[in-house]
């Protein structure tokens, strides 16, 4: 007599290396067998486990995953119980492969089978790529009974894997039984109409045929053929009511995968987008200083690393929740609080931390290298930021201006500023905007202003005015243009009217500076970014730079956001091109990968040329700020000894000291 209650067939699927086999000799053995070739073929094992005092055994089938074995193991889908499919967490292209696993299963295995998705190898924690919400996302999307990861290095959740199945199927088979008894109960009671009524009045006559003094052959044969026909239909009866109790209790999900279609399109994924650049690094590598470049290239790979596994998606989290503006608190007071995500504000401290904008200003380093770095890391951060690029290019133009005003050490407001603006550490790091567009707008900047500056004392003044476009409004300083007011009342028109200006957007008590937020801008395609048409209705400023020579000044600022912007473009453009190069490897298009289509890939490659074009320019034009810095040390470094040298010559009767 067997010493079980049930047998189960679980089968075991998925790519070559992911594990199967550890998964169940764990479960099976106890054991983890280190240096585990690939299985050849299918391989099964055998387990009792009790689930509620039954003894259940499990017929373990470990298949093979390399593809010349599929016509193989497609045949052990039909009678399996339950199907696992397994991939590992820390390699995506196996996950990405589940599709076609998933096909199979749907095209071989029975309807009612058991579907368990596993994701193995989770010790491989620095190593994982493929994060459990997108696991259970796709166990939830196709339907799966259940989803786990597991370990069979640690034995991290396999004998919860294996008796879950158990558990199930046991649970399942009891309620069939139960159906199926309850039926034959009801069949037996019925009054006349039940094949077992049928079953005793032939046998009665079958009886009486043969007891009868006067029987003959052909009443003694009718009699048996109507006992052995009532026979028959209890048997069709009891096997279609049994059949028909387990189809209803999986109606639900006999034709569930209709809901979602029957495919799911693999996305593509984003790799570390330094290691995935064809170019980057041999840029890099040409125009860094040896010593230099090792040091660059570590810290964006580690970048990198980070842009993938952190940054993008507080990047996308940013783009959703977009800003907005409580202009006034339960009880009518003006506040103009500008709510922002908690993503908008992590991004901000990463940028800080990272150096996006301090890494161009940094001493340690020459002007040249710093630059040519703090481009190659905004490259990578841009498409991945959520447009916080945007505060982080209107901060590094602030600090190129107050330093080409040579203002620091001289000017109080402007020295911190300074400091603060580049500095690394997220507590004390500040932002910077730049308020110039009015209402009249366009390129006459002269022309277009309508703000007047009134002067209060000292360098000080309260400027008035309606900024129509204002970005980075949560930012903690701005340079603006404003129009100086002569003590008689009059100003200068046009440009040469024009002083620039540096003020705190809040005081330190976090109160607005004279400035009333009246509306958020109702952007098309950048409304994360907080921008806002500005009041300024006294809004303490200094005056910075020589007063008239505003549109000069703030030029420092337009040429560094320049360059951001091309920063941001000719990275939005390698982005989407890495993108549709991996999608290319995951899309099947007329039975290969799309990758595999002339079209297809000419069409990238054009798109590859004129990328790598732009980012060529931009790369000289980083080269080129950088230069541009060290010639102007070089610069002022000879002007002051032309002076030293012109104060000995009139002591110096040497005839040489004129050359």
């Amino acid at each position: 007599m067997e010493d079980y209650k049930y047998l189960f067939k679980v089968v075991l699927v998925g790519n070559a290396g992911v594990g199967k086999t550890c998964l169940v000799r764990k479960f099976t053995q106890g054991i983890f067998p280190p240096g585990q070739s690939a299985t050849i073929g299918v391989d099964f094992m055998i387990k009792t486990v009790k689930v509620e005092n039954d003894k259940i055994k499990l017929q373990i089938w470990d298949t093979a995953g390399q593809e010349r074995f599929r016509s193989i193991t497609q045949s052990y889908y039909r009678s399996a119980h339950a199907i696992v499919l397994v991939y590992d967490v820390a390699c995506q292209p196996s996950f990405d492969c589940l599709p076609e696993w998933l096909g199979e299963i749907e095209s071989y295995a029975n309807r009612r089978v058991l579907k368990i998705l596993v994701g193995n190898k989770v010790d491989k924690g620095d190593e994982r790529e493929v994060p459990e919400r997108i696991g259970l996302d796709f166990s939830e999307v196709n339907n799966f009974d259940y989803f786990l990861e597991t370990s069979a290095l640690d034995a991290t959740n396999v004998d919860q894997l294996f008796e879950q199945v158990a558990t199930r199927l046991t649970n399942d088979m009891k309620a069939t039984d139960e159906r199926f008894n309850q039926y034959k109960s009801d069949t037996s009671t019925a009054n006349g109409t039940g094949s077992i009524r049928l079953i005793e009045r032939a046998q009665n006559q079958f009886n009486s045929c043969y007891r009868s003094n006067n029987r003959n052959i052909l009443s003694y044969t009718v009699a048996r053929l109507c006992l052995s026909l009532s026979h028959s239909v209890l048997v069709m009866n009891t096997f279609t009511i049994k059949n028909a109790a387990r189809m209803a209790s999986t109606k639900t999900s006999l034709y569930s995968h209709a809901r979602t279609g029957g495919f799911s399109q693999a996305a593509p994924v984003l790799h570390n987008p330094y290691k995935d650049d064809p170019l980057l690094d041999r840029v890099l590598r040409r125009l860094l200083p040896q010593q230099q470049y090792a040091k660059v290239a570590n810290d964006l790979v580690r970048f990198g690393d980070r842009v993938v596994s952190e940054i993008d998606a507080m990047g996308r989290k940013a783009e959703v929740e977009v800003p907005r503006l409580e202009q006034h608190d339960a009880w009518g007071r003006r506040v103009d609080q500008l709510v922002t995500c908690n993503e908008w504000k992590k991004l901000k401290q990463v940028c800080a931390e990272e150096g996006i904008v301090g890494i161009g200003y940094e001493d340690e380093t020459d002007a040249y290298t710093r630059r040519l770095h703090q481009v190659a890391k905004l490259f990578l951060f841009s498409p991945s930021a959520g447009l916080v690029t945007c505060p982080m290019a209107m901060t590094d133009g602030a600090i190129k201006t107050l330093l080409a005003l040579d203002l620091h050490g001289k000017n109080a407001l402007a020295t911190e500023a300074i400091e603060r603006l580049r500095s690394r550490d997220p507590a004390t790091a500040w932002t910077s905007g730049q308020w110039m567009t009015e209402k009249k707008g366009g390129s006459d900047v002269g022309g277009g202003c309508d703000t007047y500056a009134v002067h209060v004392g000292d360098n000080k003044y309260r400027l008035h005015g309606y900024k129509w476009f204002s970005s980075a409004i949560d930012s903690d300083v701005a340079l603006t243009l404003a129009r100086v007011v002569d003590p008689d009342g009059t100003t200068l028109e046009g440009s040469r009217g024009l002083s620039m200006f540096l003020l705190r957007i809040r005081d330190d008590d976090g109160n607005l500076n004279g400035i009333q937020m009246v509306r958020l801008k109702q952007k098309l395609g950048t409304r994360q970014l907080p921008t806002a048409e500005l009041l300024l209705d006294g809004a303490l400023a200094e005056r910075i730079g020589d007063q008239g020579r505003g549109v000069a000044n703030i030029s420092n600022m337009l040429n560094i956001t320049r360059i951001h912007n091309a920063v941001a473009s000719v990275a939005g453009m390698r982005r989407i091109i890495a993108l549709a190069r991996d999608y290319s490897t995951r899309r099947s298009v007329f039975g290969q990968p799309q990758a595999k289509w002339p079209l297809h890939t000419s069409t990238l490659a054009k798109m590859e040329v004129e990328t790598r074009g732009c980012f060529m320019l931009l790369m000289e034009s980083a080269r080129l700020l950088g230069l541009s810095v060290r010639l102007r040390k070089l610069c002022s470094f000879h002007e002051v000894n032309k002076k030293k040298l012109s104060n000995i010559r009139p002591r110096c009767e040497n005839k040489l000291c004129e050359s």
